[in-house]
Parts: structure tokens; sequence; C-alpha cells
């Protein structure tokens, strides 16, 4: 249903508020998933699917120097061009775990 968040009565707001607290710091003692070390924008997706030849373009580095540098530093390749056929996915996914793990030994 749409919306039916909003649509609770008084007295279910101090168990949703318990439910959400408890969920919020479930989320934060967890580490950090695998994220991307840039952000692809809407057009240069669609070129990739759309299986357009260009050369993707420089990442833009926004806000503080020295975050966004530890972010690309940390973050992991994205997968190549779509659509990709699952063999093709299952093969860039399984060298993304080999990498990750390689890496993960080094430190």
């Amino acid at each position: 249903m749409v919306g039916s968040t909003c649509v609770n009565s008084q007295k279910e707001l101090p168990f949703l508020r318990h439910e959400f607290e408890k969920r919020y710091h479930d989320y934060q003692a967890k580490p950090l998933p695998s994220y991307p070390r840039s952000l692809k924008g809407s057009l240069e997706h669609d070129n990739q699917v759309q299986s357009f030849s260009h050369t993707p373009p420089d990442p833009i580095l926004i806000g503080d120097t020295k975050k966004a540098l530890a972010v690309y530093a940390k973050g992991t390749k994205q997968l190549s061009t779509l659509p990709l056929s699952l063999s093709q996915a299952t093969q860039q996914f399984s060298q993304l775990q080999i990498d990750t793990n390689t890496s993960e030994e080094k430190s």
C-alpha cells in the first residue's frame, strides 16, 4: 500500500519508533558493504545500455578532497556495460569476490 506508513494510530507510534531504532542500531553495527568508487550519471548509464561506444568521463571530485579520495580508493570497480548475459555477470561477480578477498588478505 502506498502511504501506509503515514496512516498509523498514535498507539502504534511507540512500537514503530522502537522498531526503527532497533533496525538503525543493527545497520550501524554492521561493517559497510562494498560500494562503487564513483557514481555513473544517467546519460553514461544509458549510453552503455544502448552500446554506444564512448570513453567514460573521468570522475569529478565533489566536496572534501581527502574524504572523496578515500571513498574512491576503497570503492569497488563497477561491473562493465549492461546488459550482461548471466554467465558474464557471474564471471564478473566471481572476479570481484576474488579481488576483494585478495585485498582483504593484504590488509
